[in-house]
């Protein structure tokens, strides 16, 4: 973390609040629509009686009538995928008469429903990205809504207005829809509800309504495959003793529904706008990261024109780059087959880049791996699945607060604060952590090579028969063991001191220069042991009478030495340098 010079940051829920404000401005494409039932149909394509999975539904399904919902089936639900950018949902509804009705209603980017409705050019998708750009150079972000062409069983197409009439000429409508409502509550992991269940379909089998559950759902077994019409008359969740919830006329009505993608014809139905603004401390955050010199780049699945707006209000580099100047994944899949040129190729790109938009995760993951190419030890947060590759590849990878299991299970480090300011104030830390690493090391090569040195040194350089020391047990110097292994005691001592150290973070990243620390403990050492060995020799030669007179000693006025004195002056000099080099 301290070494950390690239920070590749989400925009939505990291540099802005994640909690979107939907606008009055809806522009609509089809005829009979307003806001209101945009919205609903936005509801539609969610679970609306389940926890919002992000922060678009939690927008969505807080504006909308849920009760209003709840008159649908939902039979298939499709989650949003970053690869097409949407969700989609299949929704079936019982009439009190008995007819039925199926359609499909589908929300997400601009582009990717303009994809679905397969309008490439034509005035409605010319409007539709006018004024997509128009919103986008505001900064106003925008979901698509799209409805497939609603079908009644064996009698043909009809419209929604068609729907609404036919409940309100409905006699008793509103009893039925009070039984189809309790009816929708059953949970059919129940053994008693689900009694309960097949005694109200027996009686008003028209209302009953079946959910098939999400493959992703926890409760759902993994072995269980539905099959194509699994969604009508096969519940994964039920046992097979237990009986079906639908009726036999049910089942025989189902068989004649339209698959999905047979002859279906989607239409765009409107926009909804809504504001994500950035979180007040967002814009002093990443001028904080630069001062320190770590570069902040934006990367966003948003239009480039919202990535744009965005780094003009937090003062980043406008200059946004998209998919169509990445580096493409490999056809095989395997990231092993990534070619080692991607930071010859495309790095220059890369670096001067401010943002990315439109990405995909592979090219989250292609960038984070250009950059380490190039030598940056980069970092990235991220919240969702889409962003696990990226923070797995990554030096440090940071799972945002509200991050998903996934994404947390690949990170490194796990965010309980929302937005960058706690990344920004865990490199400060960890650089102050490391700069105490670095004492440590420093300390510890210089005691340790000063130590060693000296006791070689003077075993074997400075014999005291050289200095007329006529002592059998005093050949040569030596320490006792007790007062070695003191000196070793006193320096792990010291050490404990280190972990206090008041340090300063150091205003540019950190990196191990294992080189630089060893010459500067070589120099340390030096200092040290220099000053040992000329005070031992000065020592030595003041122990006996007849180099005493000639000695340094003398001209200085000290006293003849003893071997004792000397053992004793020589252990405390030892120590006193280890304890000094640490300051």
């Amino acid at each position: 973390m301290a070494a950390v010079d690239m920070l590749c940051s989400d925009k939505t829920g990291t540099l802005t609040m994640n909690k979107m404000q939907l606008q009055e401005n809806c522009p609509v494409f089809a005829d009979g629509h307003d806001r209101g039932s945009v919205l609903q149909l936005a509801a539609l394509a969610a679970k609306w009686r389940e926890p919002p999975r992000d922060a678009l539904d939690t927008m969505v399904l807080g504006s909308a009538d849920l009760n209003e919902c709840d008159e649908y089936d939902q039979i298939d639900f499709t989650p949003f995928d970053p690869r097409v950018k949407r969700t989609q949902a299949t929704l079936r509804k019982e009439m009190p008469n008995g007819e039925t009705f199926v359609f499909k209603v589908a929300k997400g980017a601009p582009h990717a429903i303009l994809a679905l409705c397969g309008l490439h050019d034509g005035p409605i998708a010319e409007r539709l990205e006018e004024i997509n750009q128009n919103l986008s150079d505001r900064g106003i972000r925008s979901i698509a809504i799209a409805q497939a062409t609603e079908r009644r069983a064996n009698q043909g197409e009809i419209t929604a207005e068609a729907i609404v009439q036919d409940e309100q000429d409905v006699e008793g409508y509103e009893e039925a829809r009070s039984v189809s409502r309790q009816h929708s509550t059953i949970r059919r992991n129940d053994s008693a509800l689900r009694s309960r269940a097949n005694s109200i379909s027996s009686v008003t089998s028209t209302n009953s309504r079946v959910e098939r559950p999400r493959r992703e759902d926890s409760v759902a077994p993994k072995a269980v495959k539905p099959s194509r019409n699994a969604s009508l008359d096969i519940d994964p969740l039920r046992p097979k003793s237990t009986p079906s919830l639908l009726t036999k006329r049910q089942r025989a009505e189902a068989a004649k529904i339209p698959a999905a993608n047979d002859g279906e014809e989607w239409r765009v139905i409107g926009l909804l706008t809504f504001l994500d603004p950035p979180r007040p401390d967002t814009k002093e955050t990443i001028r904080r990261a630069k001062e320190y010199g770590v570069d902040v780049k934006m990367i966003t699945g948003d239009d480039g024109a919202v990535a744009k707006e965005m780094c003009r209000m937090l003062n980043m580099d406008p200059n946004i780059q998209t998919p169509a100047h990445l580096p493409k994944f490999p056809e095989s899949g395997n990231p092993k087959d990534i070619p080692d040129t991607l930071g010859a190729e495309y790095g220059d790109l890369i670096v001067a880049a401010g943002g990315f938009a439109r990405v995909f995760p592979e090219h989250k993951y292609l960038i984070v791996e250009t950059l380490r190419q190039l030598g940056y030890t980069c970092a990235m947060t991220g919240d969702g699945v889409n962003d696990a590759p990226a923070l797995k590849r990554a030096d440090v990878g940071i799972a945002v607060e509200g991050a998903t299991d996934a994404a947390r299970a690949a990170a490194d480090m796990i965010l309980t604060d929302p937005g960058l300011s706690v990344v920004v104030e865990a490199m400060l830390i960890a650089r102050g952590v490391f700069q105490r690493i670095q004492s440590f090391l420093t300390y510890r090569i210089s005691a340790t090579l000063q130590l060693v040195t000296f006791f070689f040194i003077s075993v074997f350089a400075l014999p005291c028969e050289d200095y007329g020391i006529e002592n059998e047990d005093f050949k040569f110097f030596k320490l006792p063991v007790l007062l070695f292994m003191l000196i070793t005691l006193l320096n792990d001592g010291t050490l404990i001191t280190i972990g206090y150290d008041n340090v300063t973070p150091s205003p540019s990243p950190q990196k191990w220069n294992l080189r630089v620390i060893f010459i500067v403990s070589s120099v340390l050492s030096a200092v040290a042991l220099a000053s040992s060995l000329w005070l031992l020799w000065m020592a030595l030669d003041a122990v006996e009478d007849s180099h005493y007179y000639n000695s340094w000693f003398y001209s200085l006025n000290i006293p003849q030495m003893t071997e004792g004195k000397v053992v004793t002056m020589m252990y405390l000099k030892v120590s006193i340098s280890d304890f000094l080099t640490l300051f």
